[in-house]
């Protein structure tokens, strides 16, 4: 009985200093905007995405103004922000928070959509668009492929393009 006793102390003691223990917590806090409005900034998802066995995936939306802020586990991250009808955005490269306070870039997103290309490329690559290429492309003979000024164009992987016909 005495051995129990002695078991429900410690396994009450250990619970007890588990839950209250303070978890590290980090803030971080930003603002973005959609390109094509002046006042409503709202319902942009920003997502912060777990990189190490630390962090903790979460997601925040944008007020009207454009704010967010968000409290994390310490970690590595990366962020992502995404709204139906504009283009994603990925901030480059990682952050490693931990227990403080942090403030984000300011983040504009471009009114658009992904269009993904692979294969035989031709016609219009319109500027209102971002073209993510996932294989290798190529234009053919007699064909040709106008890629307007400031057109997002990214390669996705290590692919190429072969041009046969007229890239302009």
């Amino acid at each position: 009985m005495e051995v129990s006793m002695y078991r429900s102390i410690i396994f009450s003691f250990l619970l007890t200093s588990f839950i209250l223990a303070d978890s590290r917590m980090a803030t971080v806090s930003g603002n973005v905007y959609l390109s094509d409005q002046t006042d409503d900034h709202s319902g942009i998802k920003v997502l912060f995405h777990a990189e190490s066995a630390s962090a903790t995936s979460d997601s925040v939306y944008s007020s009207a103004s454009g704010a967010y802020a968000v409290g994390l586990t310490d970690g590595i991250y990366t962020v992502h922000f995404s709204k139906t009808g504009y283009i994603p955005y990925t901030i480059p490269g990682t952050f490693t928070w931990g227990n403080d306070s942090y403030t984000l870039d300011d983040v504009i997103l471009q009114v658009g959509a992904i269009i993904e290309v692979s294969g035989r490329a031709n016609g219009i690559w319109y500027d209102d668009y971002q073209y993510r290429v996932v294989g290798d492309l190529e234009i053919n003979a007699g064909d040709t492929l106008i890629i307007e000024p400031g057109t997002t164009v990214l390669f996705m992987g290590q692919y190429g393009i072969e041009v046969y016909g007229s890239l302009i």
